[in-house]
């Protein structure tokens, strides 16, 4: 397999403080085929850095906050799932509950494709650089291993915006990645990544809606590391080779989506303002406050209850089948 060496290298920890960089000029969107990855010196950090990693100020003060809007994403705390991790425009946000509600770490970056890896404390995101930073734009692939109190700058800044990240549950280090080539006209590319995004490989897809606006999120089956599902804009896609090709499994404008096993999936059609649990090739209507505004991410907890964010940046949580929690009332925490 043909490789190229990244020239545009960034390594960071960010926590307020930058570790190390080098720069330099970055070449075109790699082939199908090709890896884009970062100088190997890099890569195999000495024990030294790791160190110095670890000695970080991981302790920023977290920013108390009563107000969320912009919402770019939702995934539960890995170390306290009863609390609610939600990406905004305005850097991430935890929210504790019972009115209490942190800005955390020192980032006040604009998240995009957030997401968790499951059964770990890792978190990974891209984005773009807030009005004060000088990081560019945009962020690139982003790695967080305590709970989004900091982040690594691990590959691509400058060059790639993730839109939707996934990590795959029987391997951790398996990553697929929707992204626009901010060197390539905003080129949409589906990658795969086999070491925790340090290396990244360009896919070629089939019936795969590859569109700015196209795609809104991927996911992992739990049960099978081969099959991916995709919410777009042309319905719910499904894939049984790791991304490659891709099927419909329903119709609509699918804006978001829970993903719980190979044939059960919670999911949000805008096309006629509907949450449906599908289950068995069987769609069935759930009921929500649709006061609050289309649903745009949802996650499931620890004890198997629903929660959702809204375009109205509202943070509902589902109690019973009839009964929903509004934990954050357009933007208000509660």
């Amino acid at each position: 397999m043909k490789k190229y060496k990244n020239q545009l290298l960034y390594s960071f920890i960010i926590s307020g403080a930058v570790l190390f960089s080098a720069c330099g000029q970055s070449k075109a969107v790699p082939e199908e085929g090709e890896l884009v990855e970062t100088e190997s010196e890099l890569v195999e950090e000495t024990e030294e850095i790791k160190e110095e990693k670890k000695s970080v100020d991981k302790d920023a003060v977290n920013e108390e906050t009563n107000e969320v809007s912009h919402i770019h994403g939702l995934e539960l705390n890995p170390s306290s799932p009863g609390r609610y991790l939600i990406a905004t425009h305005h850097g991430l946000i935890e929210f504790v509950g019972l009115q209490e509600a942190y800005v955390l770490g020192a980032m006040r970056d604009d998240f995009m494709g957030f997401s968790r890896v499951a059964n770990t404390n890792y978190l990974m995101s891209s984005g773009h650089p807030g009005f004060d930073s000088e990081l560019p734009d945009p962020l690139g692939f982003m790695w967080s291993e305590d709970n989004g109190q900091s982040w690594e700058l691990r590959s691509l800044l400058g060059e790639y915006d993730f839109h939707a990240l996934a990590a795959s549950y029987q391997d951790e280090n398996h990553i697929l990645g929707f992204a626009l080539d901010y060197k390539n006209n905003y080129q949409s590319l589906i990658f795969r990544s086999k070491d925790q995004g340090f290396t990244w490989e360009r896919i070629e897809t089939n019936g795969l809606p590859l569109d700015h606006h196209g795609i809104y999120n991927l996911a992992f089956s739990p049960e099978d590391d081969n099959i991916v599902f995709a919410a777009t804009a042309k319905g719910l896609l499904q894939s049984k080779d790791s991304g490659v090709n891709w099927t419909k499994i329903l119709p609509g404008n699918i804006t978001g989506f829970a993903v719980i096993g190979n044939k059960e999936v919670y999911y949000y059609d805008e096309t006629n303002e509907q949450l449906y649990h599908w289950i068995g090739d069987k769609s069935v209507e759930v009921s929500y406050p649709r006061e609050h505004g289309p649903i745009n991410y949802l996650v499931v907890n620890e004890h198997g209850q629903l929660v959702v964010t809204t375009l109205n940046s509202s943070l509902l949580l589902k109690e019973t089948d009839t009964s929903w929690n509004i934990l954050i009332d357009h933007g208000k925490v509660q």
